[in-house]
């Protein structure tokens, strides 16, 4: 009857599979074939419906198992014999009833009269499990044994394991010998009551679920229902999810309630994976991804109410992307980036979740494999699915876990464990390398050679390093490749940021398994973390700072808008020099030089002004045509935009501001342009606040230590900004060392030399000679050659000046790449500045080549590198790595200077702040490279900015309490201003067209200003009109002739059909709307034309252009489309524009525009 049983069992998993109640995967440990549980296992494999997994250690097996379970939501099978065999199973038992896993366990048992009398792998199973489980046991079997009772109680117990509450069910099996597969004849009564359930597939007991009203959970409904109503400003938790379904109606609950989201890393939403090229996720959902580490600051965590948000995790990331070695925070940052397409995540225990957690990056990039977003959530990211053992939270048996997790999920998985995991279930590797019905799993071990995590508790620094390796971190040098070179497991061993990335890639790409193991090291390790920490807390302390110090009006505290700015305008000015720049001569008359810009004046809505300059040079890459263009754009884009108070931090800020509330791309804004936007709201702000930009932006930490005077408001240090002169080395020596000479005695202690200008090195080598002899080495040099030099040229100049200490010399080879053997085969010291032009936050990553101790500056021009936010970026990277962050001006008037004095104050500040967290020597405050000012004969404001050597001084010094005595005083000096700009006029006005059948009347915007350049005709798309073009027109209007036109339909164009052929009702085709079009140019204008069209405008204008080329002199088309080549797609297309038109016919245009606008088509 042994084999009947066990028959019955497993035939009766196949109704059950039929009807989709559960797929039978049968996992069983490999035993002696005179094993207990044999008659199971003999079943099982011999059935056509199962997959089968063996292995020979029972704990890897069940939480093999406990992983399919977490995957698929069903419930696998696990077989094992008899005595400790069952025992093994019990961690994954505790962890499946911890976190509701289905499980159902079949345990081969002996039968009761062999308990207690010594008989071999003979313990008590009933009950084995406790209140872990849920039980059932059946009795031995014989022919009297009713298989309809077998078949209840199977039914039962998958039934208990599959509904809610799910959990593990423990069936025991006990077997009288003999066990072996022998045929014997059955007593068919035990088969009575079968006929009709064997020639069907389904289980043999049917459940019938029953809505049981249960007024209690109802009530509570309400009552979670009315609390939510009833707050004003929440905070949604959300814990660990599993099944997809439930976090897309998270997601749903998120978008709905618009408040702060926390996602927990098991959420499936603390990552995510953006379905667009670029930030545009919707205003209302706002996901906090480090709260925790807000909450490091006790200012923050003393005050914080879910009024207001804070997000540290700009700092966070800068720290973690610029830590020149790889780290583990690295690790759990870019996982993230291997997520693609269907592939899911697994996390282990300990250290690793943890770090997932609080440095995982919230927002993947998309890839073109990813998966779409279901039209019903119309949201532009995608859930990243992650799972992990969190029920009891073990570190043992994750490798199994998640090998299970791949089968049951059906998807590539990503799982990421500690070393001490991995060591823990290495008996999961003989899984891994079976490969049964599943898709590749790639194990990312963070080999840190023991217990990190105790590194971080006070334990460590109570306890001797001794004894917290050996009993706490429990050290060890086993080696992890040949683990898996034992069970044939590919091993990528990663050291490096890139070999991280590489191994990564190499794992994706590959269809096997891979392991990718991570060196760390504890130290290190602990040391990282404290930092980060530090850090976020600083970021916390100043983000509150500059919260409470601009009051919001309770109307807009969702998006923390403090003002509006009401108005834009800029005038050109021209002031003069005392001499040519050394870029080059930008004009000159006879002996007389000038310098030309814009200064910008921000009015916001009460009436405060802020003031900024954008004055490009040679070295940029913009004119001044380039930038009026622009700022003819921004004069009406950024009329009305809100400003937000958080704007001052410069982490990010700026950038999410000029996408979100300009709409513009950050990096179509030219440097000098975004550079001077940002001066002049901080200025502002500044201004609002009675506070200089210094103090406005946080960075003045509990930390420094300085003295502080009392300004009105606004309170300024008292410590002054050193000064570097700049010198052309033109001339001979002694005439170069002659003003180098007078610059000293006039209270210069550090001067750069501009070199490279002559065809000899030397000849710049022997001014450099000249200097010292004449003033020794009581001032400090600096040159600059500005990748003028071949490497063999710099070499030989290095060679000449190898006794002048120099404190650098900045870009010496034209070639970045011969930077770092420059200052190996020299050995003098080297400055960045031209190579650090094009550095963003999406590319920092570059700077790491550059952590070489022989780069011990970089030189930031913030008009070049596009503003003072980027500045700060970059001046924090430099002094994390020890090196200088020295602000420079490109010959800006006192209006900019005023601005980068209180930059270097920050950058100061910054400094003193990082060397005291990273407990290293602080290096004294450098000399900035705003020696320009001494070429202003002219400046743009009525009084001048203030540099000089102080009272009781003895060096040339800048002051912030100067520089902010500027910017309030600031009167525009009207006799250096050329031109000024407030905005573009625009007359609107009608033209009647005439064809066959229709008459048009156009309603026409034409900029007022006369010009004799091109005529430019600018078509909108379906649904637009022609101000949708305003900005662009405003743009272009200073050298184009622009006309914009609303088409037929849109905006005030009206149609009339002629009265004589009015029963024909004639339909507006295109070829009728082009053709009218064309009159209406030929009435407008002689000139030939340019047409720039958007959508339904562009292929207008593709037609027009095509057709009547005589008159059209070019076609700009965006988003245009010439139309459907496929007969059948245009049919399709054609019946689907007849349906949208009698929609709009039957329900109006609003309910139109909400249909239209929900449409995949602006989800993209």
């Amino acid at each position: 009857m042994v084999e009947k049983l066990a028959y019955y069992v497993s035939f009766h998993f196949k109704g059950m599979e039929g009807k989709g109640f559960f797929t039978f995967h049968s996992f069983h440990s490999t035993r002696d074939r005179r094993s207990r549980s044999s008659p199971l296992a003999l079943a099982a494999c011999s059935h056509s419906l199962t997959s089968c997994t063996s292995c020979y250690d029972e704990r890897s097996l069940a939480y093999h198992a406990l992983g399919y379970g977490r995957g698929s939501h069903k419930p696998a099978v696990v077989i094992t014999s008899s005595g400790t065999a069952v025992s093994n199973l019990f961690p994954a038992v505790v962890e499946a009833s911890q976190d509701f896993v289905p499980l159902l366990m079949l345990t081969a048992d002996r039968p009761p009269e062999l308990l207690d009398t010594g008989a071999n792998q003979a313990i008590d199973q009933v009950n084995h499990f406790g209140k872990f489980v849920k039980f059932f046991s059946l009795p031995p079997p014989t022919d009297e044994m009713p298989a309809r009772m077998i078949l209840t109680t199977i039914d039962s117990a998958v039934y208990s394991a599959s509904q809610s509450p799910c959990g593990p069910v423990h069936v025991n099996c006990p077997f009288r010998e003999p066990l072996e597969d022998s045929p014997k004849a059955w007593d068919s009564k035990c088969l009575e009551g079968l006929n009709l359930w064997m020639l069907k597939e389904e289980p043999y007991t049917k459940y019938i679920k029953v809505q049981r009203a249960c007024s209690y959970s109802h009530d509570n409904m309400s009552m979670l229902l009315d609390i939510i109503k009833g707050a004003n400003e929440g905070l949604l938790v959300v814990g660990s999810i599993q099944a997809e379904d439930e976090i897309w109606a998270a997601l749903q609950l998120v978008k709905h309630l618009s408040w702060p989201t926390v996602p927990d890393i098991l959420s499936g939403l603390r990552l995510r994976r953006q379905l667009t090229s670029h930030n545009s996720i919707e205003h209302n959902i706002l996901f906090l991804d480090h709260l925790d580490h807000a909450l490091l600051s006790g200012s923050v965590k003393s005050w914080l109410k879910p009024d207001v948000v804070v997000q540290v995790a700009m700092e966070m990331s800068f720290q973690i992307y610029s830590e020149s070695f790889l780290t583990e925070p690295y690790v759990a940052h870019v996982i993230g980036d291997v997520l693609k397409g269907d592939t899911a995540l697994f996390v282990g225990n300990s250290m690793t979740i943890r770090d997932l957690d609080m440095y995982g990056n919230g927002w993947i990039k998309s890839f073109p494999t990813s998966i779409p977003v279901t039209s019903s959530c119309n949201m532009q990211f995608h859930f990243v699915q992650t799972s992990g053992n969190r029920g009891a939270s073990g570190i043992d048996g994750l490798l199994s876990t998640s090998i299970g997790f791949a089968v049951g999920s059906n998807k590539r998985v990503v799982c990421v464990i500690g070393d001490i995991s991995f060591l823990h279930d290495t008996n999961g590797l003989a899984i891994l390398s079976s490969r049964t019905r599943r898709k590749p799993v790639t194990i990312v071990v963070i080999n840190n050679h023991g217990g990190a995590i105790f590194s971080l508790l006070p334990i460590a620094l109570e306890t001797e390093p001794s004894v917290l390796n050996q009993f706490f971190y429990t050290k060890h040098d086993i080696s992890i490749e040949k683990l898996c070179m034992a069970h044939g497991v590919k091993h990528l061993l990663v050291q490096t940021k890139m070999e991280l990335h590489h191994a990564l890639w190499e794992a994706h790409q590959g269809q096997n398994d891979c392991v990718v193991e991570v060196e760390s090291c504890i130290p290190d390790n602990a040391r990282f973390h404290s930092i980060i920490r530090k850090y976020s807390c600083l970021a916390a302390e100043q983000a509150f700072k500059v919260l409470l110090g601009m009051p919001i009006p309770c109307t807009n505290t969702k998006n923390l808008s403090i003002c509006k700015i009401s108005k834009l305008e800029y005038s050109l000015y021209r002031i003069q020099l005392c001499a040519p720049p050394t870029s080059t001569l930008i004009k000159h008359d006879k002996e007389d030089f000038f310098h030309e810009g814009f200064v910008l004046t921000i009015t916001l809505d009460d009436k405060v002004i802020g003031y900024g300059e954008i004055a490009p040079i040679a070295i940029h890459k913009e004119d001044l045509l380039d930038v009026e263009e622009q700022l003819r754009f921004l004069v009406h884009a950024m009329e009305g935009a809100e400003l937000s108070c958080v704007l001052p931090l410069l982490k990010g800020s700026f950038t999410h501001w000029i996408q979100k509330s300009l709409g513009i791309f950050p990096s179509s804004i030219f440097p000098s342009v975004r550079c001077g936007i940002e001066m002049a709201i901080l200025n502002a702000l500044a201004t609002r606040q009675g506070s200089s930009i210094s103090d406005l932006s946080g960075y003045q930490s509990s930390l420094v230590g300085n003295q502080i005077i009392t300004h009105g408001k606004s309170t300024c240090k008292l410590t002054g900004i050193p000064i570097c002169a700049l010198v052309d080395c033109l001339g001979t020596p002694k005439e170069v060392a002659y003003v180098v000479s007078q610059l000293f005695h006039g209270g210069f202690t550090t001067v750069k030399m501009k070199v490279a200008r002559r065809e000899d090195p030397t000849e710049d080598a022997a001014v450099i000679r000249e200097i010292r002899q004449s003033l020794g080495y009581q001032i400090s040099i600096r040159v600059d050659a500005n990748r003028k030099w071949t490497y063999d040229k710099a070499v030989q100049f290095a060679t000449s000046v190898k006794n002048c200490a120099l404190e650098y010399i900045e870009e010496p080879v034209c070639f970045e790449d011969d930077i770092i053997t420059f200052c190996e085969e020299t050995g003098l010291f080297v400055a960045l500045d031209e190579t650090i032009d094009n550095i963003t936050w999406e590319n920092l990553h570059k700077l790491g080549k550059f952590v070489h101790p022989g780069i011990v500056a970089v030189v930031i021009k913030p008009s070049v590198v596009g503003g003072f936010e980027n500045a700060l970026l970059i001046a924090k990277w430099a002094q994390k790595h020890e090196k200088m962050a020295i602000v420079s001006s490109t010959f800006e008037s006192g209006l900019g200077l005023s601005a980068y004095v209180q930059f270097a104050q920050i950058i100061e500040d910054s400094n003193k702040v990082i060397s005291e967290i990273r407990k290293i020597k602080y290096r004294r405050t450098v000399a900035h490279g705003l020696g320009t000012f001494q070429w202003l004969k002219q400046d743009v404001s009525i009084e001048a900015l203030k540099i000089s050597v102080p009272p009781k001084g003895s060096r040339v010094e800048a002051f912030v309490v100067d520089a902010d005595t500027y910017v309030r005083n600031f009167q525009l000096n009207h006799e250096v201003v050329v031109r000024k700009y407030g905005g573009e006029q625009f007359r609107s006005y009608n033209l009647e067209v005439n064809t066959k059948y229709i008459s048009y009347r156009f309603k026409l915007l034409e900029s007022v200003c006369a010009v004799d350049g091109k005529v430019v005709i600018f078509l909108h798309g379906f649904l637009g009109s022609s101000q949708d073009w305003i900005p662009l027109m405003k743009a272009l209007s200073g050298t184009t002739q622009c006309i914009a036109v609303d088409l037929p339909g849109h905006g005030e164009s009206r149609v009339r059909y002629h009265t004589e052929v009015s029963k024909q009702e004639p339909y507006l085709s295109f070829e009728s709307v082009t053709e009218a079009l064309v009159k209406l140019i030929c009435e407008t204008t002689t000139s030939r034309v340019i047409l720039v069209g958007y959508s339904m405008g562009g292929r207008m204008a593709l037609h027009m252009s095509l057709k009547y080329s005589e008159k059209v002199d070019g076609a700009v088309i965006i988003s245009g489309s010439p139309g459907l080549r496929d007969e059948i797609t245009q049919r399709i297309c054609i019946s689907q524009d007849k349906s949208r038109a009698l929609y709009l016919l039957s329900h109006g245009l609003p309910s139109f525009l909400d249909t239209w606008y929900e449409g995949s088509l602006w989800k993209r």
